[in-house]
C-alpha cells in the first residue's frame, strides 16, 4: 500500500527553526502541527508513508522572509518529512501550495500503479482543488480529514481588508469538500454538514502523540493548588468569565495560570496586575506545555458548548489534557462522546459563579483522590486514543476503498 500525506506535519526541532529563522523568536500554536505529525507517525506503521509537509510559516509581512525553504526530516526509518518550498506573499502563495501539491500527486500516481491513496490533512482549498483534478484524471482515491470546518475556522472570519479578500473569494469558488472518496471527521453532525452521506468515513475526533505516550516517568507536583489553561484565549472561548470567576469563588491559596494568545491577552494581563491569582505566561513550546500539565493540580476548558460550531469539532486540548495525568473540568461540548463522562469534570453552569465554584468544589477533593481521577482518565485515553489505535481507523478506512 502506498500513500502520498500532504499535512502541515512538523517537528518540534523544525518549529524552534521557523521560529528562530523565519519568525525573529516569536512563538505560535502548533496544534495542527502536531495533530499531523502524529497522523504520520502512525500511517508509517502500516505503509509506504510519503509525507509532503506545507510549512507552517505566516506569510510576509507577519514573517520577515519572502521565500520558505527548509531541509527534510528524517523522524524513522519509516518516516521522513519533506517541507514544500514556497514564496511567502499571501495570494501567490496559495498558487504555489496548489501547483507544489498537483505536481506531487501527479509524480506519486506515475510511480503507483495499484492501491494509490492521497490523504489530506485539511479542507485547505489549494490542496483539494490540486486533489480533485488529479482524481480525475489518475482515478486515484483521495481522503480527506477534516478536523474543522473552513467556516468556522480563524483564517475564514479574518476581518479587514485580507478578510474581504478571502470573503470573496469563498463565494465565488466551487464547493468540492464532499467530491472525495472517504474522510476522516472528528464528529459525527459533520457527516451532514458537508454533505458525505453516502461517502466512506469513519470518526476520530483526535489522538495522543507519541511523546505523550511515552511519557511515563513520575513527576513531582506543584505544592500549591494549580489550576492551568493552554490554549487560545478569546473571549468568546470563556476566558473572561472563567479568571474573573476564579478571582472571585475559588479559594486563595490557588492560582490560575494561562498560556497562549489571542484577543483578550491585552486586558487578561491588566486584570492580572490587579489579581496576583491569576498569572499569564505567554506562549511556551509544546514540551514545556506537556511538562507544566502534568505537575499542575488541575486543567481547565472554558469554551463556551451552546455555540454551533461545538458540534463539528473535538477540542484537541482534552486528550492533550488528559494524556498528563491531572484532572480535567471542561464544558459540555456537542463534539465530545458520551464515552469521555466518566473520565472528565464537567462545569454545569457556563458563567463567572459557575465555573467559579466548581473549580473551588473540585479542588475540595483531597489531593489523592484527584490524582486517582486523573491517572484513572490518562490510562483510559493512552489506551483507546493513542495515535496507533486511531490511524488503524484510516487504515481501515484504505482498505476499504482500495477494496
Amino acid at each position: 500500500m502506498k500513500l502520498l500525506y500532504i499535512s502541515s506535519a512538523t517537528t518540534e526541532l523544525k518549529i524552534k527553526h521557523i521560529i528562530k529563522k523565519y519568525l525573529n523568536g516569536k512563538n505560535f500554536k502548533t496544534p495542527q502541527q502536531t495533530f499531523d505529525l502524529s497522523i504520520a507517525k502512525g500511517l508509517a506503521n502500516f505503509a509506504n508513508n510519503k509525507v509532503i509537509s506545507i510549512p507552517s510559516v505566516p506569510s510576509y509581512p507577519q514573517s520577515h522572509k519572502l521565500f520558505i525553504n527548509l531541509k527534510k526530516d528524517i523522524v524513522s526509518e519509516e518516516l521522513e518529512i519533506n517541507y514544500m518550498k514556497l514564496i511567502n506573499i499571501s495570494i501567490l502563495k496559495s498558487i504555489h501550495i496548489f501547483i507544489n501539491s498537483l505536481i506531487e500527486i501527479i509524480k506519486f500516481s506515475k510511480e503507483s500503479i495499484a492501491n494509490r491513496v492521497v490523504i489530506l490533512h485539511w479542507p485547505l482549498y489549494p490542496t483539494m482543488l490540486s486533489a480533485f483534478i488529479a482524481k480525475k484524471i489518475f482515478k486515484i482515491k483521495v481522503i480527506l480529514i477534516v478536523p474543522d470546518l473552513p467556516e468556522y475556522s480563524s483564517s475564514y472570519n479574518t476581518t479587514g481588508f485580507k478578510g474581504l479578500i478571502i470573503k470573496s473569494v469563498n463565494k465565488i469558488k466551487p464547493n468540492i469538500i464532499n467530491k472525495f472518496d472517504g474522510y476522516v471527521l472528528l464528529t459525527e453532525p459533520m457527516i451532514k454538514k458537508i454533505n458525505i452521506l453516502s461517502k466512506p468515513y469513519v470518526i476520530m475526533e483526535g489522538l495522543v502523540s507519541e511523546e505523550q505516550t511515552l511519557s511515563n516517568n513520575l513527576i513531582k507536583r506543584y505544592d500549591k493548588p494549580i489550576v492551568l489553561y493552554t490554549g487560545a484565549i478569546y473571549k468568546k472561548y470563556g476566558l473572561e468569565s472563567l479568571v474573573r470567576g476564579f478571582t472571585k469563588y475559588v479559594e486563595k491559596d490557588a492560582e490560575l495560570w494561562i498560556y497562549g494568545e489571542g484577543d483578550y491577552v491585552e486586558e487578561l494581563k491588566m486584570f492580572s496586575l490587579k489579581h496576583p491569582q491569576i498569572k499569564y505566561f505567554g506562549v511556551a513550546f509544546r514540551t514545556e506545555i506537556l511538562e507544566i500539565q502534568r505537575k499542575c493540580t488541575l486543567l481547565v476548558n472554558p469554551r463556551p458548548s451552546n455555540e454551533e460550531f461545538t458540534k463539528f469539532s473535538f477540542p484537541s486540548k482534552t486528550l492533550e489534557y488528559m494524556a498528563s495525568g491531572t484532572p480535567v473540568i471542561s464544558t459540555r461540548l456537542k463534539g465530545i462522546p458520551k464515552e469521555y463522562d466518566s473520565f472528565l469534570y464537567w462545569f454545569e453552569t457556563e458563567s463567572e459563579e459557575g465555573f467559579g465554584k466548581k473549580i473551588n468544589e473540585v479542588l475540595e477533593n483531597d489531593i489523592k483522590d484527584l490524582i486517582r481521577f486523573g491517572e484513572n482518565s490518562k490510562e483510559w485515553v493512552l489506551k483507546n486514543k493513542n495515535y496507533l489505535a486511531q490511524t488503524q481507523k484510516i487504515k481501515t478506512l484504505i482498505e476499504e476503498l482500495n477494496n
